[in-house]
């Protein structure tokens, strides 16, 4: 699935420096804390030795933090000046700007994470192959991103959140991510999905029923009369999420099938 037409790298510099950004709050690195713990175990599934470590977009090093904290020697690299800065605030080491504007100060690592980052890149493949010598021998990499087949993605494609021009270039399914890799060398070991920081597949429903209701509004009162976005709804999706992830549960959206709304892989290289 890919965004057409693809925007320039000048038109996504432009739009990441003037609107688009992780919000940082002490929030923010809790909410992470399980998460990267959970990560970190299903990535020492394949190397039980915690060795060197590099995340490509790490933000504000949430993740890098846990990886720290259990024995992983981490390095990062964060396009956003304020978010790098933030990381290193915490003593971690993270350069700034891209993984190829950095290529000739990294070294080799033991494992590659990129948590929702390869749906923000233009040219994917170069991006692999950029990656790929930065990996030692065996060496491990991990993908966390939209999946493209997920349920919500499915049954309401026109509303679904991850459809983001001009952020989200292309979304991967299980089998188009594991054509990727295998077309620049990799063995995909595992592929699963999971919820991870998405909305439920419920509230994702309430928001899409949100969205054709402001989008009725607009088009009798015209775009002027209208501001806002059926999809921004304050705390309500937190409650609703509360209250629907028992049906996550019997759909096995939570990682018993393949419909989950976040796709993570494991490679070797």
């Amino acid at each position: 699935m890919e965004l057409c037409p693809v925007p320039t790298e000048l038109e996504l510099q432009r739009y990441y420096n003037s609107e688009y950004a992780v919000p940082f709050s002490e929030a923010y690195y809790q909410h992470y804390e399980s998460i990267s713990r959970e990560l970190l175990r299903a990535i020492l599934t394949y190397t039980p030795a915690r060795g060197t470590l590099l995340e490509i977009g790490c933000s504000h090093g949430a993740f890098l933090l846990q990886a720290r904290a259990a024995g992983w020697d981490v390095t990062g690299v964060e396009l956003s000046e304020e978010a790098s800065a933030n990381a290193r605030a915490l003593g971690l080491k993270v350069l700034m700007g891209t993984l190829e504007q950095n290529d000739s100060s990294l070294g080799t690592f033991d494992c590659i994470v990129a948590w929702y980052v390869i749906e923000h890149i233009v040219d994917v493949h170069s991006f692999i192959d950029t990656i790929k010598p930065h990996l030692k021998p065996g060496g491990l990499l991990a993908l966390r991103t939209a999946n493209a087949r997920a349920l919500s993605a499915i049954t309401i494609p026109q509303y679904w959140q991850w459809i983001g021009a001009p952020a989200h270039i292309r979304l991967f399914s299980a089998t188009g991510m594991k054509m990727l890799l295998t077309r620049h060398g990799f063995t995909v070991l595992s592929q699963s999905t999971r919820r991870g920081d998405n909305r439920t597949f419920g509230t994702d429903l309430l928001m899409a029923l949100a969205k054709a209701v402001v989008g009725h509004k607009r088009a009798e009162l015209g775009d002027e009369k209208i501001k806002g976005n059926g999809s921004r709804a304050g705390n309500l999706p937190k409650c609703t999420d509360l209250l629907f992830w028992p049906i996550d549960w019997l759909l096995g959206l939570n990682g018993r099938n393949m419909l989950g709304a976040e796709l993570f892989v494991l490679a070797r290289a």
